[in-house]
C-alpha cells in the first residue's frame, strides 16, 4: 500500500493539456469571485500596479 502512493506522488505525475486547462480555469474562476466579493481591495491593488508600472515606466537611465 505505501509502494503505491510513493507511486502516485504529484510530483512525478505528467498532466495532460486538458487537465492544465481545468488547473488554470480554476484559478481563474477563484481570482474573479475575489475580485466580486472585495472590489474595493482590488481596485486599490489596481492603483498600486498602476504606480508600479508608472515607475517602471519613468525616463530615468542609469549612467555608468
Amino acid at each position: 500500500m505505501f509502494e503505491e502512493t510513493q507511486n502516485n506522488s504529484f510530483g512525478s505525475e505528467q498532466w495532460s493539456y486538458e487537465a492544465e486547462q481545468n488547473w488554470a480555469g480554476f484559478w481563474d474562476l477563484i481570482v474573479k469571485e475575489y475580485i466580486r466579493q472585495n472590489p474595493e481591495e482590488y481596485k486599490k491593488l489596481k492603483e498600486l500596479g498602476k504606480q508600479n508600472e508608472n515607475n517602471r515606466n519613468s525616463d530615468y537611465s542609469y549612467k555608468a
